[in-house]
């Protein structure tokens, strides 16, 4: 048995390591977990904005919020990937860009279609909604108001700022989420 003073510096100590350490695998997962949440709802906030201003666009904004939903993921399941086949190519020392950008190449995209066939349905979804956005011919109709009037108004520079803040939180995580040397 532990002396006394050991047993509560071991206990303070352990209520000090940070709420995402744990296992890299988990912690890495918990953390793109995170920042794709954090930017689906971007998405659905975005939508929610535009047609609030121009619900002549809400066709479109529902659409675009879809292609990137697809999107984000496609890339999560990409990431998934990743850390069930080659954790070393995670990469959480250099921020939540770094994090989210990893790579990932043509062989991989082919082992994971043989592996999964949500994945195989994911990149349908995207390729089919990439096919109906660019048979839209309202787009720079969107891109001009949300250039022009949207982002420049308070609603939207608060949801940015939101969004900002989330992403600040997920990134003290990501720095909890080391790899084992």
């Amino acid at each position: 048995m532990w002396p006394r003073p050991v047993t509560v510096a071991v206990a303070v100590l352990a209520l000090c390591v940070p709420a995402g350490a744990g296992p890299f695998p988990e912690c890495a997962e918990r953390a793109y977990a995170q920042s794709a949440d954090a930017s689906r709802q971007w998405q659905r906030d975005l939508r929610d904005l535009t047609v609030k201003g121009r619900p002549d666009l809400a066709a479109l904004a529902s659409l675009a919020m879809e292609q990137q939903l697809a999107r984000i993921d496609h890339r999560q399941a990409q990431f998934r990937y990743l850390l069930d086949t080659d954790v070393r190519r995670v990469n959480t020392g250099n921020g939540l860009v770094s994090f989210r950008n990893f790579d990932w190449t043509k062989a991989d995209a082919r082992v994971l279609r043989t592996r999964s066939a949500d994945y195989v349905a994911i990149e349908r979804k995207v390729e089919d909604l990439e096919r109906r956005s660019q048979a839209r011919l309202d787009w720079p109709t969107m891109h001009d108001f949300v250039r022009t009037s949207l982002s420049t108004s308070p609603q939207f520079q608060d949801l940015l700022r939101r969004f900002q803040a989330r992403e600040g939180e997920i990134e003290l995580l990501l720095k909890s989420c080391q790899p084992s040397p």
